[in-house]
């Protein structure tokens, strides 16, 4: 067997007899295995994880990605309305929710690529008590995010998320 070059030949050589006595060598050229080059760095991150409206600091944490399994977090809040607003026909309760997905999938030329989904949900500003409700802000968005670069996000109420891989 010959090495060379980073490529693995395999020469297989047989005799054979001619008729004027001459030996002739058959050479048979095996191409290289296909190889995966597997990026270690890019098969799970750690992304920081900060989100913010303009009332302040919504959640922060780290989450750990991977290409075969995201991370994902949620949490829900229902607490009743303000004393002032209490008796009426109807529920005057107000609720709030987060949910944030991440996950690491291959990306372009810039390597991998970070998707991040947030749903917010909050209640209404409460202006006398006849008013009642949620609103609600949507995120989708894929970001090449390299090891120690950080991005913000805006969306729609105010919702700010930053996310920075570390």
């Amino acid at each position: 067997m010959i090495f060379g070059a980073g490529i693995l030949m395999a020469a297989l050589q047989a005799d054979t007899a001619t008729s004027a006595g001459r030996r002739v060598v058959a050479t048979t050229v095996v191409p290289p295995p296909f190889v995966t080059v597997v990026d270690r760095a890019a098969e799970s991150a750690l992304v920081n994880v900060r989100i913010s409206s303009p009332e302040g600091l919504i959640w922060q944490d780290t989450l750990r990605v991977g290409r075969n399994s995201g991370a994902s977090y949620s949490q829900d809040k229902s607490e009743a309305g303000p004393v002032e607003c209490t008796g009426g026909s109807y529920d005057r309760s107000r609720r709030s929710s987060l949910r944030v997905q991440l996950y690491l999938r291959d990306g372009s030329e810039h390597g991998p690529v970070i998707n991040v989904a947030v749903n917010w949900t909050h209640p209404n500003a409460i202006i006398g008590c006849q008013q009642s409700g949620t609103r609600g802000v949507q995120l989708e968005e894929s970001l090449p995010l390299a090891r120690g670069q950080s991005e913000t996000l805006q969306a729609d109420g105010g919702l700010t998320i930053t996310l920075m891989r570390r």
